[in-house]
């Protein structure tokens, strides 16, 4: 399915920061004066990092939840000594075994996956 992304430009600010993350290139920019647009959508993977990134929240992807996507605010911040004692407690431990995972595994973990942080985008 491919999906519908749509760029607002009454409220885009032309920062890009769409262009940046995208690790499919779903997104073009000519230069800093232009708007971005969406000149590959069939290549989008609905990991909606463009939508969290985006400062002026002028990206939409229809297909998606939008309600996921809220506005940061004052309350949300979090000492950074405090995040990284949560991070560390939230190490897994993996015990690996030699046999099959169950069919339908696959399609409840993917979902979570896509709401993962990611790291910097590539870029050539």
């Amino acid at each position: 399915m491919m999906p519908r992304i749509e760029i607002n430009l009454e409220t885009c600010d032309k920062e890009g920061l769409c262009v940046q993350v995208c690790w499919e290139f779903v997104f073009e920019q000519a230069d800093q004066d232009s708007f971005p647009v969406v000149a590959h959508p069939e290549k989008c993977i609905f990991c909606g990092h463009c939508i969290a990134v985006c400062p002026s929240g002028a990206i939409t992807i229809h297909e998606m939840d939008m309600a996921n996507f809220g506005q940061h605010t004052a309350e949300m911040d979090i000492e950074a000594g405090r995040l990284l004692d949560f991070l560390r407690m939230r190490r897994s431990v993996r015990n690996y075994k030699n046999e099959l995972c169950p069919g339908n595994w696959w399609r409840s973990w993917s979902k979570p996956r896509a709401m993962r942080p990611q790291g910097e985008t590539p870029r050539a």
